[in-house]
């Protein structure tokens, strides 16, 4: 669509376009419709809505995100906060710098975590909890024991909240304050750490400060050559720099040099007789063995039945069950250990020659040799030839 306008050279530009808008209102009406329909049917209003609200994130923890309006309420709370407790020192310059503005986005990220930990642990306050909490805020109890409902609107409004925003945030700070309890409650704290924290703070130091202008010792202090030159002979390694070296090297390239190298089957068969143990692995043998328990080695009913004869026998009073269960302890102990641990192997074959004659352990330990070599010649183990 194309308008004209009349243009008079004694009258302004600026005129004459005023004056068409007053006099073809309508028109420019329909001019504005015909480009902002089109636009709001092609993207929509959530289009722009949702454009606006990611302009506006500035973090974003899981679902809950964390907006520009937020991040500055919890500056403006931390800025009161710090200026209620420092008053007259209080300076708002400490707020301006990238660490504060950093901590204070650190700590709604921590609190969008814990709030998003506390959904799924699906942690919820009751309303009659909520409600004794409002009740026990001091200066709103009536002289006549009934709660001041007027004083408390009044009071969140002072601070832009209703009491429905009021309640929300109680009851999302109950509920991360319970997140929180569950885990202090089943942390412990040691004797040590506790004592050093409470030295800590019941600790006081008295400091005093003295200044010492330098200018009104400048004209008293001569120096003298010979204190220049001692001075330097004990400090001589703060006027030392690191030593230079200009060093030319030449990069062999293997790719390069290996074009023009010709290898025959003999320089690579001397060089393999030569460097054979490069080429080699050391032979290794396995060998099963058999323990034999003897006196030393017997049972713990059997040994405990030895050591309390040779108690009793020396003249002390003890009991067979206590002996036993002495053994068996130190037994446990000896094969349990993490370093060097008293146990067989796993391929080892235990004999226990307690009730056994001499000639009888041996033909024992005969017979299973024989069967091991008998496995052997079927399936020879790692390390031995077939």
């Amino acid at each position: 669509m194309f308008a004209f306008f009349y243009s008079d050279p004694l009258i302004p530009n600026w005129l004459t376009m005023f004056e068409f808008i007053r006099t073809h209102r309508r028109l420019m009406q329909f001019l504005l419709m015909l480009i902002i329909v089109p636009s709001f049917a092609l993207v929509g209003i959530s289009g722009y809505q949702s454009f606006g609200d990611g302009a506006n994130t500035i973090a974003k923890v899981g679902d809950q995100v964390i907006t520009q309006q937020q991040y500055e309420e919890a500056q403006r709370q931390q800025i009161d906060r710090y200026r209620q407790m420092m008053g007259e020192q209080f300076d708002q310059k400490m707020f301006d710098t990238p660490e504060a503005r950093k901590s204070i986005l650190d700590n709604l990220i921590a609190e969008r975590a814990v709030a998003a930990e506390v959904g799924r642990s699906h942690l919820v306050i009751s309303d009659a909890v909520l409600q004794k909490e409002v009740l026990e805020i001091p200066g709103l109890t009536l002289p006549d024991g009934k709660f001041d409902l007027e004083r408390y609107k009044a009071m969140l409004a002072a601070q832009g909240m209703t009491p429905q925003m009021y309640d929300a945030r109680r009851r999302s700070d109950l509920a991360l304050q319970q997140l929180a309890g569950a885990v202090q409650g089943s942390a412990f704290v040691p004797n040590a750490v506790s004592k050093r924290l409470s030295d800590i703070t019941s600790e006081e130091r008295e400091v005093q400060e003295l200044l010492l202008p330098i200018a009104q010792y400048v004209s008293q202090v001569k120096v003298t050559d010979e204190m220049v030159k001692a001075f330097y002979d004990k400090n001589g390694k703060q006027f030392e720099i690191p030593a230079h070296a200009k060093i030319e090297y030449a990069v062999l390239d293997s790719a390069s040099v290996s074009d023009q190298v010709d290898v025959s089957d003999a320089d690579v068969a001397s060089y393999y007789a030569k460097n054979q143990k490069a080429y080699t692995t050391p032979e290794e043998r396995r060998a099963s063995h058999i323990l034999i328990a003897v006196k030393k080695d017997a049972s713990a009913a059997e040994r405990a039945r030895r050591r309390w004869r040779q108690l009793s026998e020396a003249g002390e009073t003890t009991s067979y069950e206590d002996v036993l269960a002495d053994i068996e302890r130190r037994d446990e102990r000896d094969s349990g250990r993490a370093d060097s641990p008293m146990r067989p192997a796993d391929d080892a074959v235990l004999l226990d020659t307690t009730e056994l004659t001499i000639s009888a352990a041996a033909d024992a330990a005969r017979r299973i040799v024989e069967a091991a070599r008998a496995r052997w010649e079927t399936t020879p183990p790692r390390g031995l030839p077939g």
